[in-house]
């Protein structure tokens, strides 16, 4: 009796605690059965027990009756304790696994790898999360905390001038490796200078205001736009997933006061079409900073027959659960956002269509475009043209246009909107590209 008395109660509270917890770890159920065996076999011992002491003892009908009703408070006191540690999921009764198959969106959205997970030992995210629901309040790991990315042995601090301010930054500077990049910046103490001056402009602001800007820079590099944009007054989000390359960034954040290092969030993560595990490949000789995402085999082979080697590896995840996840809770809005990943931009649109949809929808996007890229990156070199024409549809369909600054490169007033998509590719292709947004 007792035993079906338990068993009946702890599978309603477990039918309590799916309620609770939309993602249940799959190594709960098994524990709670053999936790409901346990306090059934202890049910049936202790009848047993009385059973054993009424019969050697004599015992009377009335003594009987007390002896059962203490060993039924004690049943129940034990019950209760049984479906405290099953709803709850504390103590020695059942813990949520932190197995591969219980990672929820937002550890994938920080870039939470399964070796992390499997070992148990991942601090990526600082929430403990039960659902989907997240508040405005996130605390992410800040990878340039303590030395998680140290400076690389070929990164040298030099002086970078550009739109009335200097700042130091970390370049590449050693004979075993050649970056265009930090080339730039050593020779001339800038990068782009044109186009980062039109990005910095579209943020123009009185002193007062300039933190309300919020710059994006989806695959940062060495940190020259990122770097640029914060001293000069703005709210960063860089998103750089290469290990080098955020020794850089993470180094040069040390030499900022803690004033302007407090407005550029760095997120260690790629931005793709659906979270994943990529190689990445770079050419140390001919350009170190230039680094490739592969995610497919297909991909890989191309790269490694061009004489790209691999470096390591990187998590993804996508616009999407970026913004699920809270990497934008500090800002509400973002007004450039500045995409230079090596043919990865497809993927970055693909993750993004809630995102474009949302009040966070950039009112300018800078963008590289090569369908030569795009294609390598997805493994088919001939679909690079494709690829492209659809990064310009979605681009349509989420409201942008070619802004004045990119028209008037083209010459004969294209429109994204209105002139035929080929003859936008094929002044897009092979160009950085400012678009802006008008719906």
């Amino acid at each position: 009796m007792g035993f079906f008395f338990l068993v009946f109660f702890g599978n309603n509270s477990a039918r309590k605690q799916k309620k609770v917890a939309r993602f249940p770890p799959k190594t709960f159920f098994p524990k709670k059965g053999a936790n409901l065996v346990l306090y059934g076999l202890m049910g049936g011992y202790l009848f047993s027990v009385s059973g054993t002491l009424v019969s050697l003892c004599n015992l009377s009908f009335s003594r009987m009756r007390k002896l059962n009703r203490l060993l039924t408070l004690v049943l129940l006191l034990v019950c209760a304790i049984s479906m405290k540690e099953i709803v709850h999921g504390t103590g020695f009764l059942c813990s949520i696994s932190n197995s591969p198959d219980n990672i929820v969106p937002e550890q994938i959205a920080h870039g939470v790898s399964m070796a992390d997970v499997s070992g148990g030992i991942s601090n990526h995210n600082a929430n403990t999360v039960v659902g989907r629901s997240r508040t405005s309040q996130n605390h992410f790991l800040d990878p340039c905390a303590g030395n998680l990315y140290p400076t690389p042995e070929e990164g040298k601090l030099v002086r970078a001038k550009v739109s009335g301010t200097e700042f130091d930054m970390f370049i590449y500077d050693h004979d075993s490796v050649k970056d265009i990049v930090s080339g730039s910046i050593k020779a001339s103490g800038s990068w782009e200078m044109r186009d980062t001056q039109v990005l910095m402009n579209l943020m123009r602001c009185d002193s007062s205001q300039c933190e309300n800007r919020v710059f994006m820079d989806v695959g940062a590099n060495i940190g020259w736009y990122s770097l640029t944009a914060v001293n000069l007054g703005f709210s960063v989000l860089s998103f750089e997933p290469f290990r080098s390359n955020l020794g850089l960034i993470c180094s040069s954040m040390q030499k900022l006061d803690e004033s302007i290092a407090k407005r550029l969030k760095v997120f260690d993560v790629g931005l793709d079409f659906k979270p994943r595990h990529c190689e990445l490949f770079q050419q140390r000789s001919v350009n170190v900073g230039d680094t490739h995402s592969v995610c497919d085999g297909t991909s890989r082979g191309q790269f490694i027959e061009k004489g790209y080697a691999p470096l390591g590896w990187m998590n993804t995840t996508t616009l999407d659960l970026a913004l699920e996840a809270g990497y934008f809770g500090h800002v509400d809005h973002v007004d450039v956002m500045k995409v230079d990943v090596e043919g990865f931009e497809y993927s970055v649109m693909e993750g993004g269509n809630q995102f474009f949809q949302s009040s966070f929808a950039p009112k300018y996007i800078f963008m590289e475009l090569l369908s030569s890229l795009m294609g390598d990156a997805g493994g088919l070199s001939d679909r690079g043209e494709s690829r492209l024409e659809s990064v310009l549809m979605k681009l349509t369909n989420y409201g942008y246009e070619l802004d004045q600054f990119s028209n008037t490169a083209a010459g004969d007033g294209l429109s994204l909107r209105a002139s035929p998509i080929h003859e936008v590719r094929k002044f897009a292709d092979g160009k950085n590209v400012l678009f802006k947004k008008i719906i």
